[in-house]
C-alpha cells in the first residue's frame, strides 16, 4: 500500500491485497458399493484479490470524511471449480461462478477534542455487491438436462446490499475503546475493540 498526503487537508491511499491460494483434497465415496467406488479430486481454493483506493478530507481538526473504493475479485473463488458427484472422466460441474464486485464506502467522524478524554462519533454507509454463487447466464440452461435446469433455478442472481454503520470511541491516556454496529436487511454486526499501550 501507499499513502500520499496531498495537502494538509487531503490524503490519498492505494492498496493491493493478494488473496493467495491453496490446494485441498475432495472425495466422494459410495458406501456399500462392491467394488468400492471412490472419486478423489485435488482442486485449488483461491482467495479473492482486493484493489483499493481511498480519499480522506479533514476540513478541521474535529471532522474527518473518507471515501473508499474496493474492487474485489470474487471470481477467483470459482476458478478451478470441480465436481465430486460425477465419476465420468473429465466431468465438469454446472457452469456456476462468482462475479467480481466493487465495494463503495463513505464514512464520517467527529471528534469532541475539548473533552479531557477525547470522544469520537462515527457514521458510514457502504454498498456490498452481490457475490453469491450463481448460474452463468451466458450459457442458457437446457431444461432437458435436469441437473442444469436445477442449477439455473437454485443459483440465481442476488441483489446488492446497502449497509449503515454507527460507532463511538474513547481515547484515554493509555487505553482506547471502540464500539460499532453495522446494519443491513440481511444481517446486523456488532463490534467491540480495545487498545492498551504499555
Amino acid at each position: 500500500g501507499a499513502l500520499w498526503q496531498v495537502t494538509p487537508q487531503w490524503s490519498l491511499g492505494l492498496a493491493y491485497n493478494h488473496g493467495g491460494d491453496f490446494s485441498y483434497q475432495a472425495s466422494n465415496e459410495v458406501l456399500g458399493s462392491n467394488p468400492l467406488r471412490r472419486l478423489d479430486r485435488n482442486p485449488s481454493f483461491k482467495v479473492p484479490n482486493v484493489f483499493s483506493a481511498g480519499l480522506a478530507f479533514r476540513p478541521s481538526d474535529a471532522w474527518l470524511l473518507s471515501l473508499d473504493v474496493n474492487r474485489i475479485e470474487y471470481s477467483r473463488l470459482s476458478d478451478g471449480l470441480v465436481t465430486i458427484f460425477d465419476d465420468t472422466p473429465g466431468a465438469q460441474p454446472q457452469p456456476l461462478a462468482f462475479k467480481d464486485g466493487t465495494e463503495i464506502r463513505f464514512g464520517a467522524e467527529y471528534a469532541f477534542l475539548e473533552m479531557s478524554t477525547p470522544f469520537f462519533l462515527r457514521g458510514g454507509v457502504w454498498r456490498d455487491p452481490d457475490h453469491s454463487l450463481q448460474y452463468d447466464r451466458s450459457r442458457p440452461a437446457n431444461c432437458n438436462d435436469f441437473d442444469a435446469c436445477l442449477a439455473a433455478t437454485l443459483f440465481r442472481h442476488g441483489s446488492d446490499e446497502t449497509h449503515y454503520s454507527l460507532g463511538v470511541g474513547w481515547a484515554f491516556t493509555k487505553f482506547e475503546l471502540n464500539l460499532a454496529v453495522d446494519m443491513s436487511d440481511l444481517v446486523d454486526t456488532y463490534s467491540v475493540s480495545g487498545k492498551l499501550q504499555f
